[in-house]
């Protein structure tokens, strides 16, 4: 990780690579770049050291992305050189920002996982706490009655047949065999 000073000033590179990049593509679009080839190639060697100076163990920096002009070049063919490596090196150290942010916001996600564990660890302890003091302090006195059982209702009388006035000779005659 790099420290913060040196992503700042990385930034601000790449604040002013965007700029010069956009300005030599307008030039190159237009057709207005008469006498601003030398000028424009002196800007980009400029913010070339310094790249060089942040990151001087970078190899790709500090030997690729130098730039070499070619000789007796018009200002056209000098625009579309500089074009070529302001854009490739704005694009490198965009890259590092990008990779040194995302470092950062990992960084930062596991600091905020680990206060995230305290603090769960935390939580938990105090609830048991407070749980057991609060069984502690319950005074329960419960008293279950014994069950009544209900007496079963009592059943009907069963029907008495209805006596008959009249007697039934047939019966009679039974009772005479007997």
């Amino acid at each position: 990780m790099m420290d913060e000073h040196k992503t700042k000033d990385l930034e601000q590179l790449a604040l002013a690579l965007k700029a010069l990049a956009a300005s030599v593509e307008k030039m190159l679009m237009i057709g207005e770049f008469a006498g601003l080839g030398d000028v424009v190639a002196k800007k980009y060697q400029v913010l070339h050291r310094h790249a060089a100076g942040l990151l001087p163990d970078d190899f790709f920096v500090r030997e690729v992305l130098a730039l070499e002009l070619t000789e007796g070049a018009d200002d056209r063919a000098k625009l579309a050189q500089v074009s070529l490596m302001v854009s490739q090196l704005r694009d490198y150290v965009e890259g590092l920002l990008k990779v040194e942010r995302r470092a950062t916001f990992t960084a930062e996600i596991d600091d905020l996982k680990g206060l995230g564990r305290e603090i769960q660890d935390q939580i938990l302890s105090i609830t048991r706490q407070s749980l057991r003091r609060a069984i502690r302090s319950i005074d329960v006195n419960v008293e279950i009655p014994e069950p009544k059982i209900p007496k079963p209702p009592r059943p009907p009388e069963p029907p008495h047949p209805p006596k008959s006035k009249r007697h039934d000779r047939r019966h009679e005659d039974d009772d005479d065999l007997i």
